[in-house]
């Protein structure tokens, strides 16, 4: 039998990851039940250690080992190539993460994987992209520079990466009402899509809170990834995940916490009962 382990970036001040594609993989394999062991690694590790220990010219998160009963072993790097290949090895007629009625028919499991991708892309490319300028400055801060948790290299790998002039511009930009006001409602809108898509599933009495019925699927673990990511910074879970005008995507968060693929434990708390709503 093979064993697989999954690693996962984790930032010094808290013990649990914030990493959004490292989600897109933990949840498919909780969903298919995978026994998995899973590495926590800092953002030192993953730059410097891991690639000399894997043979790799440099390592993303995230990652699997898989390692047969021979010994050998090979990776996988990359998200979507790792869910196609759990969904492949794992599924079964009761469990799949593109179809929510199992793997039986093909043609649901071309269609779940199809939306699946395209869910995956358009949060990528579109949603992800008007959250991250209000996580950046607050996920820096998650590497403490002094007391028994701080982590100066990998504090120095994560400004490499962003740069001192961006992280600046963001910090400032993020203390500016009338830009927080305006950021908020363009991410907003984007998950006002995956709000609307939920609405309109309930009006038609169709069963189940999520993206594709009454069990999640990947669609929804890729919308779901960014959440964690989001926690960081209270004002912004208070503006888009959590604000009134998006009533099915709240409702959508409690259904994946109900399904018990994944904890609150787990994550940063929301923090956001005192949090200004900017409308």
């Amino acid at each position: 039998m093979e064993t697989i382990t999954l690693s996962s970036f984790v930032y010094p001040k808290e013990p649990m990851s914030f990493a959004p594609h490292v989600w897109k993989t933990l949840l498919p394999l909780r969903l298919l039940n995978v026994p998995f062991k899973t590495e926590l690694v800092t953002l030192t590790q993953l730059r410097e250690e891991l690639p000399a220990r894997l043979g790799l010219a440099s390592v993303t998160v995230p990652i699997i080992v898989i390692r047969a009963q021979d010994g050998m072993e090979r990776t996988i790097m990359d998200s979507y190539e790792i869910a196609q290949y759990v969904e492949k090895t794992y599924s079964s007629p009761v469990k799949s993460i593109y179809a929510p009625a199992g793997n039986g028919a093909p043609e649901d499991t071309i269609a779940g994987r199809a939306h699946a991708r395209f869910i995956e892309q358009w949060v990528d490319k579109c949603m992800a992209h008007e959250l991250r300028p209000c996580v950046l400055h607050t996920s820096y801060a998650q590497f403490p520079d002094s007391g028994d948790r701080a982590d100066l290299r990998s504090r120095a790998h994560f400004l490499a990466k962003c740069g001192r002039l961006k992280l600046d511009e963001l910090t400032a930009q993020n203390a500016d009402r009338m830009w927080l006001k305006e950021q908020y409602a363009r991410a907003r809108k984007q998950l006002g899509l995956i709000n609307l898509l939920l609405e309109e599933r309930a009006q038609r009495g169709e069963p189940g809170c999520f993206l594709a019925g009454s069990k999640p699927t990947h669609a929804d673990f890729c919308v779901f990834a960014f959440y964690p990511y989001s926690l960081t910074n209270p004002y912004l879970v208070r503006n888009t995940w959590r604000h009134p005008d998006l009533p099915y995507v709240s409702r959508w968060l409690e259904a994946m916490f109900e399904s018990r693929v994944v904890s609150k434990d787990e994550l940063l708390p929301e923090d956001i009962d005192s949090v200004e709503i900017l409308d």
